[in-house]
């Protein structure tokens, strides 16, 4: 057992070592005060010398809380057509297969909102990647899906 040795009437201590050790009194003391300004965090005010938590930082909304943006980057327009024409095909078996009553998990229900993205891969036979994301939801919860796509001999292909 370590005793210390009251330095001043203050409250801070000495360790056997000669350490300024603090007590639990000023926890103690405040302690209420603490309980007190969680429970009535409207009537308390920060004091001079301190300041408050930042902010948390505003999330970037998805797929499924906002509405598609539009293609960023336009590399071929030909290929970008055919690609959101694909996705539009695909995304109506997504919704078919999504929609049976032996799904698990529960139906899936795919919203209407589509976002594509086309990647040149430098290939000559797979010159183009094409991303679709779209938003998947079930009873329970709002998922994103990512999908990849492969352009070889001039179409689309899973």
């Amino acid at each position: 057992m370590r005793t210390l040795r009251t330095l001043h009437p203050g409250g801070a201590r000495q360790g056997a070592r000669g350490e300024a050790v603090r007590t639990r009194s000023a926890a103690r003391r405040l302690g209420p005060l603490l309980l007190d300004c969680s429970f009535l965090a409207a009537g308390c005010q920060i004091l001079p010398g301190t300041s408050a938590a930042p902010a948390p930082p505003e999330r970037e909304l998805s797929l499924c809380e906002r509405p598609a943006r539009p293609a960023a980057v336009l590399h071929d327009p030909a290929v970008e057509a055919s690609f959101r024409a694909f996705a539009v095909v695909w995304l109506e078996k997504m919704r078919k297969a999504g929609g049976a009553k032996n799904v698990p998990g529960g139906p899936r229900l795919v919203r209407d909102a589509f976002e594509t993205e086309l990647r040149p891969t430098g290939n000559e036979q797979a010159p183009w990647v094409g991303l679709l994301r779209y938003c998947e939801q079930t009873p329970s919860k709002s998922t994103i899906v990512t999908e990849i796509f492969r352009f070889q001999a001039g179409k689309w292909m899973y």
